[in-house]
């Protein structure tokens, strides 16, 4: 069976040995918690040059495609974490459950929109269960 984990990204050839250090400061969750002050010191730079840093495009598709092969990884976590909950009975975890596996639909939602020419088709969910209306009748019998 072939292995399917992304790589780690590739830094782009732009960015200094510091703009690495910062994109994997900031892509970590543990670190991003740091001031830029301190982050700064950490990676031995001035804070105004940690502002001019994050004015690049460049730094942050690389942070970005970080955080992306760092969360990627995660995935198998989160849904044990979901299963979990859904078999201790969670009914937020449930709803999300079917949500996820496109099993789940609010009532009110609409359930089919389809364009076709220049007219739409909605269908609404409508089999909605209603109060029973009381009558004039029922009213009037219990003066």
């Amino acid at each position: 069976m072939a292995d399917t984990r992304k790589s780690k990204p590739e830094p782009p050839k732009t960015l200094s040995f510091e703009q690495i250090k910062l994109c994997n400061m900031l892509a970590d969750p543990e670190e991003r918690v740091m001031t830029k002050s301190d982050i700064a010191k950490k990676i031995g730079v001035t804070r105004r040059t940690i502002y001019n840093w994050l004015e690049r495009e460049d730094v942050w598709a690389y942070r970005d495609a970080l955080i992306d092969y760092y969360t990627d990884g995660e995935y198998g976590t989160a849904w044990k974490s979901l299963i979990k909950s859904v078999k201790k009975g969670n009914v937020t975890a449930i709803k999300l459950y079917f949500e996820l596996k496109q099993r789940y639909v609010p009532p009110h939602q609409v359930t089919e929109l389809k364009m076709q020419d220049a007219t739409a088709n909605i269908n609404i969910v409508t089999n909605i269960p209603r109060p029973k209306e009381e009558s004039k009748e029922d009213t009037d019998e219990e003066d």
